[in-house]
């Protein structure tokens, strides 16, 4: 993805909440107890009970969250690194590590949707923990929000949808689901496969906090 059609972020509470991923404390990672909650939604409602792992455990499996904040075009390896650290750990450590959150509640997952990474990498996240596509940042967005939000590939869209067709409806604190963003950001480069995606009776319908719809 070209950094022309990264979207581009309009309010302080957004870029500090994508700036954590690169900047947070011990790679974003809250460490407070050794530990930092995921919250995931349900389609039914409810929630997770919490996974907890100690300071140590908790260090060792940010290493994947850090790799994955890096930014892609100045870190043109970042990727082969990501493929080297699945293969190095056992699927348990996968799994961990794909739904510890760090700042602002962000995910692997969401990291890689937010930079559009190569799809063998997001099929290893989700295969390894489908839960982490239900998780939530302290936005409200899933990893859905930010594919679409920054002009992810329809292959990674259709993936993310195919795997969690809910997501689509989930709006964030201020009403948003993925469809908003992805017609505000790069309507001009968004495919109609994707935005079929995208589109739901509900989500077409959905109105933000500023009574706005997507379309």
């Amino acid at each position: 993805m070209s950094s022309s059609r990264r979207r581009q972020w309009d309010t302080d509470e957004t870029d500090q909440l994508l700036a954590a991923a690169h900047n947070g404390g011990s790679n974003g990672i809250s460490h407070e107890n050794g530990t930092h909650a995921p919250t995931h939604i349900h389609t039914n409602g409810s929630r997770s009970a919490p996974v907890e792992y100690d300071g140590v455990r908790n260090a060792q499996l940010s290493t994947l969250y850090f790799l994955c904040s890096k930014d892609p075009e100045e870190e043109p390896f970042m990727w082969n690194q990501v493929r080297q650290w699945f293969i190095d750990h056992s699927q348990q450590d996968i799994t961990d590590a794909a739904i510890l959150q760090g700042s602002y509640g962000i995910t692997a997952l969401h990291l890689v949707c937010r930079n559009d990474g190569p799809i063998d990498i997001v099929n290893t996240l989700v295969s390894s923990a489908p839960s982490a596509l239900e998780m939530l940042d302290t936005h409200g967005w899933l990893p859905l929000h930010y594919a679409a939000a920054n002009g992810a590939s329809d292959a990674m869209i259709k993936l993310l949808v195919d795997t969690f067709p809910a997501a689509v409806d989930v709006g964030d604190k201020q009403g948003r689901v993925p469809l908003h963003f992805a017609l505000s950001s790069h309507a001009e480069d968004l495919s109609v496969e994707c935005a079929k995606a995208l589109a739901s009776p509900e989500s077409t319908s959905c109105k933000d906090e500023n009574e706005m719809t997507a379309m």
